[in-house]
């Protein structure tokens, strides 16, 4: 046997596998990447015309919610009669109001410094609660702000209309003055739609009209009691 026959036939497999051509790794290509499209003209014009849309719609449903909400506010009354107000003190007038300036949706009102003025009233409190001061009696009429819930003379009376609190003055309903001030006289003038509020020349003239208590309800027993408390001996 020739050398060259004893060393094919003595060839191991890790002298197989290192006789084997090893192929290169194949190269990875680099991944190209489409440049993006721009967005044409035509496109743009849309897009602004969608947006603009959607903002005139914006502004016209927030007009129409505001403009309700301010006439639904400021509307006339239910009974439809809508007056100006004049304030005497005695026979001099001291102050004159449209009706756009003294009607709402609840009716009729008094600018409280303008009724200060003819009554000689005073007033303390807060954003919340003021009270109404009359001189010299001292009687008071306490108000919450929005409520037509009033205590006169801590008498709790509930009138037809709320007490207002706005950032220039205290607005007071009609009815309030009507009511509940004697000595203070308010006339209306159909002819002319024209609300008078004359005062008296004294303010000492003025004063709260007496609050009558409601009458107490008598004080309810079920029978079971009754029936103890006649057979029952409390001397016992």
């Amino acid at each position: 046997m020739s050398s060259n026959e004893y060393n094919k036939s003595n060839k191991t497999p890790a002298d197989s596998r290192r006789a084997l051509p090893t192929n290169p790794a194949p190269k990875k290509q680099p991944v190209k990447r489409k440049p993006k499209r721009k967005s044409s003209p035509a496109k743009r014009q849309r897009i602004a015309a969608v947006l603009i849309l959607l903002l005139t719609l914006y502004l016209v449903i927030s007009l129409l919610i505001g403009g309700f909400i301010y006439f639904s506010f400021n509307k006339t009354g239910k009974s439809g009669n809508i007056y100006s107000l004049r304030l005497y003190h005695a026979e001099k007038r001291t102050a004159s109001f449209d009706s756009n300036t003294v009607n709402n949706t609840y009716g009729l009102y008094v600018p409280f410094t303008a009724l200060s003025e003819i009554c000689g009233l005073g007033i303390a409190g807060d954003d919340g609660t003021v009270i109404i001061l009359l001189s010299p009696d001292g009687g008071t009429i306490e108000c919450i702000n929005n409520s037509s819930l009033v205590y006169i003379n801590e008498n709790a009376v509930r009138l037809s209309a709320p007490v207002l609190f706005e950032a220039e003055d205290y607005k007071i309903p009609i009815d309030l003055i009507e009511s509940y001030l004697s000595g203070v006289e308010v006339n209306y003038d159909k002819t002319k739609m024209l609300c008078t509020v004359t005062a008296p020349e004294k303010s000492e003239n003025i004063t709260l009209k007496v609050q009558i208590p409601k009458e107490i309800s008598k004080p309810y027993f079920p029978d079971e009691y009754k029936t103890y408390s006649e057979t029952s001996d409390i001397s016992q």
